[in-house]
C-alpha cells in the first residue's frame, strides 16, 4: 500500500516536472517562431516604407530635373522665337528707313533738275 501511494506521488511529481519542462521548451520554440515571423513582417513593412520614401524622393528629384530641362528648352525656344521676331521687325524698320531715304534722294534729284532748268532759263 505504501509502495503504491509512493509510486502515485512520484508519478504526479514527475508529471508536473515534465509538464513544466515541456512548457518551457514549447514557450522558447514559440518565442523563436514568433520572433522570426515578427522580424519578417517588420522587414516587409520597413521595405515598403523605404520603397515609398525612395519613390517620393526619386519623383521629386525627377520632377526638378524635368522642370529644369523643360525651362531650358522653353528658354531656348523663346530666345529663337524672339530673335526671329526681332529680325523681322528690324528688317521691316530697315526697309522703311531705306525706302524713305530713297524717296528723299529722288525728290532732291528732281529739285536739282528743276533748279538747273530754272537757272538756265533765267541765265
Amino acid at each position: 500500500t505504501h509502495a503504491r501511494t509512493h509510486a502515485r506521488t512520484h508519478a504526479r511529481t514527475h508529471a508536473r516536472t515534465h509538464a513544466r519542462t515541456h512548457a518551457r521548451t514549447h514557450a522558447r520554440t514559440h518565442a523563436r517562431t514568433h520572433a522570426r515571423t515578427h522580424a519578417r513582417t517588420h522587414a516587409r513593412t520597413h521595405a515598403r516604407t523605404h520603397a515609398r520614401t525612395h519613390a517620393r524622393t526619386h519623383a521629386r528629384t525627377h520632377a526638378r530635373t524635368h522642370a529644369r530641362t523643360h525651362a531650358r528648352t522653353h528658354a531656348r525656344t523663346h530666345a529663337r522665337t524672339h530673335a526671329r521676331t526681332h529680325a523681322r521687325t528690324h528688317a521691316r524698320t530697315h526697309a522703311r528707313t531705306h525706302a524713305r531715304t530713297h524717296i528723299d534722294n529722288a525728290v532732291t534729284l528732281r529739285e536739282l533738275c528743276v533748279m538747273s532748268l530754272i537757272s538756265k532759263y533765267i541765265l
